[in-house]
Formats: structure tokens, C-alpha cells, sequence
């Protein structure tokens, strides 16, 4: 099959697996916030995000001090298109670029415009992965839009590549947070990795 013939072929089956923006080839599955571990006089400190972790009903979040650093589990449903035989290496491996990121503060309020926060992580094919991002990029910026002790719904998706250079871009998501009290309210979240 000719290099021609593949990508009408790719395009063909994307363009049939996609309603109103909404690809079931790149999925996000759900988000879960970091695992912290503390660092020691020779090792720094992490934050691991890892597919395997559970998704929370929503996360509280101090906007003053926090960013909102998740793992996106992401589901790479696209086929493998290696071919041992000619050479050929798999090229729909999902290389993420960017969140597009909105938001909706739940009771009424106004909400932030439009943000886009870097994404990085790789989904391989027939994988299912982390992909890391912010999805409050501006932080303190916005939680003066934002007032505290408000539920708000972010909608957003990833944008990236395939390893063939070709822009894709996932589902989009919804998911709840919930601003604290104030700036170190016993209400909030104390993991370091958010």
C-alpha cells in the first residue's frame, strides 16, 4: 500500500469515529492528581502520575498557591501500523502539545476566558498513559476571577501528534473543582503535586 493510500485510509477511518469534535481513538479516560513523595538529602522530590490511579468526585484547590497539575489518563485506540516487513514504524503514537482549557463557575459568576496550558506525555498505541498538565495555568491570576468556595466545571481536551506529524486531538472532559476557603484553609488539598 502506497504512502498515499494510508493516510486516505487513516482519515477515512478518524473521520468516521468522530461526532461533534469527540474522537474515540485518543479517549481520555479520567484525571487523577499526583502522588507525592517527599525528597531526601540525595533525592529530589516527585509527583507521580500514574494511569492506574483512582479519579476523585473533585479536588479541592487553593488557586494562590496550586496550578491544578493532573495526569490526564489518556486511551490510545488507535491501530498499530508497523510493518516488519518494509520497515515501516508505528506512527500513531499520541505526542501531547496542549490543554485547551474552559471554564464554568457552578451557581453563576464569571467565568475566566479560555486558557491553553502545555501538556507532556506520550500515549503509545493500544497504551493507556499519563499525560501531565495544568488545568488552572494562571494560578493566581485566576483565582482573582474565581471567588473562593465555589464548585467549577473545567472542559478541555488535549491537542497534539502523531509521531507522523499529523495534529490531533482527544475527547473533551469535564471535571469539578472546588476552590478553598482561602489561601492555607484546612479545607484544601495538602498534595504538594496539585
Amino acid at each position: 500500500m502506497t504512502p498515499t493510500r494510508i493516510a486516505i485510509s487513516l482519515a477515512v477511518v478518524l473521520a468516521g469515529c468522530s461526532t461533534k469534535n469527540q474522537s474515540s481513538y485518543l479517549e481520555i479516560l479520567r484525571v487523577t492528581p499526583g502522588t507525592f513523595t517527599a525528597g531526601t538529602a540525595t533525592t529530589p522530590a516527585t509527583c507521580v502520575l500514574a494511569p492506574g490511579n483512582p479519579e476523585t468526585t473533585f479536588l479541592s484547590i487553593d488557586l494562590s498557591k496550586r496550578f491544578g497539575l493532573i495526569g490526564v489518563i489518556v486511551a490510545n485506540n488507535l491501530p498499530a501500523n508497523a510493518s516488519p516487513a518494509t520497515g515501516h514504524l508505528t506512527t500513531n503514537d499520541f505526542i501531547a502539545g496542549q490543554a485547551v482549557v474552559s471554564y464554568e463557575i457552578i451557581g453563576g459568576g464569571t467565568a475566566p476566558t479560555q486558557q491553553i496550558s502545555p501538556a507532556q506525555g506520550v500515549a503509545v498505541v493500544g497504551s493507556t498513559s499519563a499525560i501531565s498538565t495544568f488545568l488552572f495555568p494562571q494560578g493566581a491570576n485566576l483565582a482573582l476571577t474565581i471567588p473562593a468556595e465555589k464548585y467549577v466545571r473545567v472542559t478541555f481536551h488535549l491537542e497534539g501528534k502523531l509521531t507522523d506529524g499529523s495534529s490531533v486531538r482527544t475527547n473533551e472532559y469535564e471535571y469539578v473543582f472546588r476552590t478553598c476557603a482561602s489561601s492555607g484553609a484546612t479545607d484544601c488539598s495538602s498534595n504538594p503535586c496539585l
